[in-house]
């Protein structure tokens, strides 16, 4: 929903919009538009609003992120390139890789990877300069003041097109509203996130919420909880992205209160911004929004670490982790590892390989080696 203010400065808590189906969509706002008479108060004249995902609770908490990032090369790019991973408080890549996070001056926090696409090589193109610079101009248009979440992605785009920037790149984007307690993701591809709840915390039954609406399109979510659970779409949830955990019994579940969609045009065809005709635009992306809790837990990541960890082994590391005392340097540090050896276990059971032998229509085993990139978020 985009919200126009025409005249004075207004404070906007919410809007509540009953659809012909008699449906309740609550999108959430908590923000100034214009500026107020008195001084002190300005906000942008427009925003886009998203929808709350069905099911998802309407009250939020405010709270303090603290962020760490980690981005590791495909081996075979140290071997023969020499890459290495860049890694540096607030951004960070690592072949094609690239992440950001950082703190507007307006208290949004915001977070973001992108992937590149490695094929443009061929063309004597490298993608990590186009992943880097959405990245760098995500960074920039949230230090500007934008908490709009697809227009950071909108900002992004259009300055890696100024600057004549050439490659493709998969992008996931997620704004917090700290004061407000609100989180606002952007995902356009097969990169995302997962918001993760200790389990005290989540509402009887643990249900979760996955991804949201086209940015252009009206609401669109799917509850998790148990197996066998469908979307608005009508297509099967796999099992690893579902969301009932078994945890030990010496510490804490957390559960995958909501993940982003991953969007692809086919099976290994996601979604990408890019320079050239045949890319897609920024209103593709997967819109959604939820609120956050002190306790709460967010991780991004590039394809490397959601192919080769699914969300029940994300959630339980994250659990054994924070039962330590462990922050989001030493998460973002483990999942990583554990989504490297994954890669290289021929007989291991990933997300890759459950939607390999669906596609192929054959039984594939193993991870898939590549870039990994993530990104942690403690909310306390």
């Amino acid at each position: 929903m985009l919200v126009v203010i025409m005249r004075a400065a207004r404070f906007l808590e919410h809007v509540v919009v009953q659809t012909p189906e008699q449906q309740r969509l609550y999108f959430p706002c908590h923000a100034w538009f214009g500026e107020a008479d008195c001084g002190g108060m300005r906000g942008p004249l427009e925003r886009n609003l998203l929808p709350l995902a069905p099911g998802a609770d309407v009250v939020a908490e405010p709270v303090r992120l603290t962020a760490s990032g980690v981005a590791v090369p495909h081996p075979d790019k140290i071997r023969q390139d020499g890459a290495k991973g860049v890694n540096r408080k607030g951004f960070g890549h690592g072949g094609e890789d690239a992440y950001f996070y950082a703190e507007g001056r307006n208290g949004v926090f915001a977070m973001g990877v992108a992937d590149g696409v490695f094929m443009w090589r061929e063309s004597g193109i490298d993608s990590g300069n186009f992943s880097r610079a959405l990245m760098r101009l995500s960074e920039s248009s949230v230090r500007g003041g934008c908490s709009d979440v697809v227009r950071v992605m909108q900002d992004a785009a259009a300055g890696a097109k100024a600057a004549g920037v050439q490659g493709s790149s998969t992008v996931c984007i997620v704004l917090v509203d700290q004061e407000g307690g609100q989180l606002y993701a952007a995902n356009l591809g097969d990169s995302g996130c997962l918001l993760l709840r200790p389990a005290s915390q989540a509402p009887q039954g643990g249900a979760g919420a996955a991804g949201g609406a086209a940015a252009g399109a009206g609401a669109g979510a799917a509850a998790l909880s148990e197996p066998g659970m469908h979307d608005l779409h009508g297509a099967a949830i796999p099992e690893h992205s579902q969301t009932s955990l078994l945890s030990h019994s010496s510490q804490p579940a957390f559960t995958v209160k909501f993940r982003t969609n991953q969007l692809e045009h086919d099976f290994g065809r996601p979604y990408q911004l890019g320079h050239h005709a045949a890319a897609d635009s920024v209103e593709k992306c997967d819109v959604a929004t939820q609120p956050v809790r002190p306790g709460d837990v967010i991780v991004l990541g590039t394809d490397g670490l959601l192919d080769n960890l699914s969300d029940v082994e994300i959630a339980e590391e994250v659990a054994e982790l924070r039962a330590t005392g462990a922050g989001p340097f030493a998460i973002a540090q483990r999942l990583a590892r554990m989504a490297f050896e994954a890669a290289y276990d021929k007989y291991r059971s990933t997300p890759y390989s459950a939607a390999a032998s669906a596609h192929f229509d054959m039984v594939y085993s193993g991870g898939k080696p590549d870039d990994i990139t993530v990104v942690c978020a403690v909310c306390e």
